[in-house]
């Protein structure tokens, strides 16, 4: 299951790059980028522009070696004119010592090293769904008219 896709490093080497400027990547890779001089969204964006279907920031850089906290990756304020530009490829964060284990296990694979998507579970509003909101609403008015009496 899932869609199996490339998994390069940013800059193309044996360590990520930070993902700030445009590279070009494989069709729909899963790029690996380095936390530090640019923002999350230029990040994600530099990528997307490049081909990437996804991105991941390794909590990792110059300044930051042994920092294991993830933070919350959104658009910065100062950038808020262009958040709007629609970004299509998702993006999550990875600790420090997480992404050494990923980049490891990329070194050691003698050839292409691969990553797999998978969609995110959406909720299905079946039979049950709809009944259980009907005894809610049943529930509720019950509850209106003993309270009025």
């Amino acid at each position: 299951e899932g869609e199996r896709r490339p998994f390069v490093f940013a800059g193309g080497g044996k360590w990520p790059t930070d993902g700030c400027t445009t590279d070009k990547y494989p069709s729909g890779a899963v790029v690996l980028v380095s936390r530090g001089d640019c923002n999350f969204f230029n990040k994600t964006l530099q990528a997307q522009i490049g081909g990437a279907s996804a991105v991941v920031v390794a909590n990792f850089g110059s300044k930051m070696l042994a920092d294991d906290h993830l933070i919350h990756m959104g658009c910065p304020r100062s950038h808020e004119s262009i958040c709007s530009i629609n970004i299509t490829v998702p993006t999550v964060m990875l600790t420090f010592r997480d992404a050494m284990l990923l980049r490891e296990a990329s070194q050691a694979v003698q050839g292409p090293f691969y990553a797999r998507l998978y969609p995110r579970p959406r909720a299905s509003l079946g039979v049950a769904s709809f009944l259980v909101a009907l005894m809610g609403l049943f529930v509720v008015a019950v509850g209106a008219l003993v309270a009025v009496r």
